[in-house]
């Protein structure tokens, strides 16, 4: 990047002086917001909260605030739960200079019992997290037939829906052995809208044999009645052999392919019921509800003054797509609206589609006396119960006031003659409706000026950022090459600790946060991922060890923890050193 060089001003206070002054007050202005909006906390989340007596579930409590090496009090989680496994991570992160760290601690949690259970509420540092509700039911019966190392579940959630009614198909990966890679035919159908919706993971016992469960689950949309057919997927996996100690990198005869199959599942599609009013769009939701706000009470309208009405629409098992238009442009002699782009929004969870829509506008009374709005009312199938159910707006009458309007002869001398009401006509000839044009035209002059001067300062405040950044960005980028650095180091040390225990679970949790954050890669996620990045055998082979005790059957296999951290440190310090020769050639061959 080539840099301009600009002459240094001969004036005391230049523009230069100018700018720091101006970015000096913005930095104080965000510091003070930052400083509120970036208070401690503490949460609890759950990556499930349906599950059966034989699985497992996630639960990760965050604290942000400042680093620690304690942890919350999580013994009143043993009365409901079996803590399988523990994990903790630490994140940092340096904004401009600013510092903010946050600490996770992850759980695998094992029901002890069927119901309602809690995960109680946690107090750590002054902050509280919410308690949580896990809803555990009957052990999910063995499917015939299914006592391989590696089989697939079909699962809908639904035999018979409506044309445009979500239905949920679900595809459960059960595997008790590695597996390196998986290659699954897509699922492809006509005439049907399909979302994919958000991958699980969890383990699941079946006959004492412990299974991981990768769930893939996709939300469908059928647009014609009749019957759907989801047709048999053919998913291939990549399976390392047996007592291979060699390299898992694309070399044939070293994996073994397992070709599985999926069910073939059929549902009936019915037609729209005749019951439906016709005419109307065709609503088929599991749950839906409209809701009204103003800006400023209704009771406050005054003629001519704008009040923003917000209406919401949301829905479940619906796409946003699907969602009609709430309300029409209500343009007489009494009232006019002025409404915004509406806005849309989907949200995708392992429970389905849930869809809203919000529209906006600006409410204007044009007449003098009570107004009445028309009511909203928008009929939908409630899937659920199989019936017909309206969502309701009711009307409303309001109730609006003509603005003051001052003495235009206030200000006149005694003496003046006053003009003749043919040519000036008094306010209280003027017409309602006049004063209301007046106004409106007069609102839309002042929101023009103020958008232009908001336009103005902003462009001057980018551009001066601009400036300055360009002449920090070296200087901005040493605090952050030293906190990645520090962040290496403190994961480092943690790892090094969890493997002085040589407990297989908490290594390999520790080891994968590690390697996240020292590769910046988000998608490693097995031990086998690891291995690719390192590509050393003697590490492979000590990941591959610590892979058979963490699902072996048998109490004696341990792995060595000391072996393992070894091996890895050889290979990052070979691979540093390969990297700077490199570099070192790249130098001279210029």
């Amino acid at each position: 990047m080539i840099m301009m060089q600009f002459p240094r001003p001969k004036t005391l206070f230049s523009w230069r002086h100018s700018t720091s002054l101006w970015l000096f007050l913005c930095a104080i202005f965000a510091a003070a917001l930052s400083s509120q909006s970036q208070a401690d906390s503490l949460t609890s989340t759950v990556n499930r909260d349906l599950i059966s007596v034989d699985e497992t579930l996630e639960l990760t409590v965050r604290y942000s605030g400042k680093r620690t090496q304690q942890q919350p009090d999580f013994s009143q989680l043993s009365e409901d739960f079996e803590i399988l496994s523990t994990s903790q991570s630490n994140q940092f992160q340096s904004i401009n200079g600013k510092v903010t760290s946050s600490t996770n601690w992850t759980m695998i949690l094992a029901p002890r019992q069927k119901g309602r259970l809690i995960v109680p509420s946690f107090r750590f540092d002054g902050q509280v997290s919410d308690a949580l509700i896990v809803s555990v039911v009957e052990a999910a019966p063995t499917p015939a037939g299914k006592v391989k190392d590696v089989f697939i579940e079909t699962v809908v959630d639904k035999n018979s829906v409506y044309v445009q009614e979500e239905v949920i198909v679900r595809y459960k990966l059960y595997y008790s052995i590695n597996v390196d890679s998986l290659d699954a035919q897509p699922l492809k159908l006509d005439n049907v809208v399909k979302v994919d919706l958000p991958d699980t993971r969890y383990t699941r016992k079946i006959d004492n044999k412990l299974y991981r469960v990768a769930e893939y689950a996709y939300a469908l949309f059928p647009q014609n009645s009749g019957t759907l057919e989801i047709p048999v997927l053919l998913w291939d996996l990549k399976i390392p052999k047996k007592n291979s100690n060699r390299t898992l990198f694309g070399f044939s005869g070293r994996y073994e392919i397992s070709r599985q199959r999926t069910e073939k599942k059929t549902i009936e599609v019915r037609p729209r019921p005749a019951s439906f009013p016709a005419g109307k769009p065709w609503i088929p939701a599991r749950e839906l509800t409209l809701q009204q706000a103003w800006s400023s009470p209704p009771s406050t309208f005054k003629v001519g003054e704008p009040i923003t009405r917000n209406i919401t629409l949301k829905a479940k098992g619906l796409m946003a797509s699907q969602l009609p238009q709430i309300t029409q442009d209500i343009d007489n002699g009494d009232v006019k609206t002025y409404a915004d782009q509406p806005s849309i929004n989907d949200d995708k969870s392992d429970k389905g589609v849930q869809a809203e829509r919000v529209e906006s506008a600006a409410v204007v009374i044009a007449g003098n006396g009570p107004i009445t709005l028309p009511k909203i009312r928008i009929p939908w199938w409630d899937t659920s119960t199989d019936s017909l159910k309206y969502a309701e707006i009711p009307a409303q009458t309001i109730q609006s006031s003509t603005p003051a309007v001052g003495n235009t002869n206030s200000g006149r001398s005694a003496n003046t003659a006053a003009p003749s009401t043919s040519e000036v006509p008094e306010p209280d000839q003027i017409s309602v409706s006049e004063q209301s044009s007046a106004a409106i035209e007069n609102l839309k002059d002042q929101v023009l000026l103020w958008q232009a001067v908001c336009l103005f300062l902003l462009l001057t405040l980018l551009s001066n950022i601009a400036l300055w950044w360009r002449s920090r960005k070296g200087l901005a980028s040493k605090p952050k090459a030293h906190s990645k650095q520090a962040g290496k180091k403190v994961l480092w040390s943690q790892l090094a600790k969890s493997c002085k225990t040589n407990k297989p679970q908490d290594i390999r949790d520790t080891l994968l946060v590690w390697a996240k954050y020292y590769w910046q890669d988000d998608k490693i996620f097995t031990l086998d991922d690891i291995g690719k990045k390192v590509n050393d055998d003697e590490v492979i082979q000590q990941l591959r060890q610590l892979d058979m005790a963490l699902y072996s059957t048998k109490t004696g296999d341990n792995v060595s923890g000391e072996k393992l951290i070894k091996a890895l440190k050889q290979a990052i310090d070979k691979q540093h050193s390969s990297k700077e020769n490199d570099q070192l050639q790249a130098f001279y061959a210029t």
